[in-house]
């Protein structure tokens, strides 16, 4: 309040604020565009202690982005405040709220998205059914990467393994002498060697049928991305 008060009008305020439900779902090349509403109210109290009347002028902010809902239309407005007459009656408390709202818009990449997070959005109604399916389609997909993306991780430790037991191998072999008392010993470290490099020949195979199951699994789920188009009013 800015001016039109005197000593027997005092003003006190209380605000509060709110997020609405997702209003609008947007999908478009791999990214789904959520738009809810924040709602803000502020309610202005005037004790009138007189026994007259006031007119009460209360000026209230002009913020970017934000737009007046369910409220008096201002006396008049300028760049910066909106303007309000009110009056305060006498021996009384009089209030009068200010409600705004202003679009609060969420992205998410689909290629991040996980069925924890679809699940919470069922929860809060954010999506649809239809679009609830198509986003668990993609991460069912999505786990059935995963687990290929663990099973190469799997032989590339096993490959690993082997292959710092090799150097321990080949330091022992570096290590023994041309006696026939470590013949045996000699012949059982190349015997060793031989069964992992046989095992090394299968983990290549192994491992490069799975990459290309990976890598055609890939494509299909950025495929699934990029072939999603929504655009629904909740």
């Amino acid at each position: 309040m800015s001016y039109a008060i005197d000593l027997g009008t005092t003003i006190s305020t209380v605000s509060g604020s709110e997020r609405q439900r997702v209003e609008r779902v947007r999908i478009n090349q791999g990214v789904m565009q959520m738009t809810a509403k924040m709602v803000e109210k502020k309610t202005y109290k005037m004790r009138n202690n007189s026994d007259k009347s006031r007119v009460v002028v209360l000026e209230h902010p002009v913020r970017r982005g934000w737009e007046l809902i369910k409220t008096v239309q201002p006396a008049e407005s300028s760049a910066n405040y909106y303007r309000f007459k009110v009056e305060a009656k006498p021996k009384t408390t009089t209030e009068f709220t200010v409600q705004e709202e202003s679009p609060l818009e969420s992205r998410f990449s689909l290629s991040s998205v996980t069925p924890e997070q679809i699940a919470v959005w069922v929860r809060e109604r954010s999506i649809d059914p239809e679009i609830e399916k198509s986003l668990r389609a993609i991460a069912v997909k999505k786990s059935e990467l995963n687990d290929l993306v663990q099973k190469i991780a799997g032989l590339e430790k096993e490959q690993s393994d082997i292959f710092r037991d090799q150097e321990r191998l080949r330091d022992n072999l570096s290590r023994l002498r041309n006696t026939p008392e470590e013949a045996a010993l000699r012949q059982r470290y190349i015997s060793q060697l031989e069964d992992q490099e046989n095992r090394l020949g299968i983990l290549r195979v192994e491992r490069d049928k799975i990459e290309n199951s990976r890598a055609a699994l890939q494509k299909q789920i950025d495929e699934m991305i990029q072939a999603l188009s929504f655009d629904k009013l909740l």
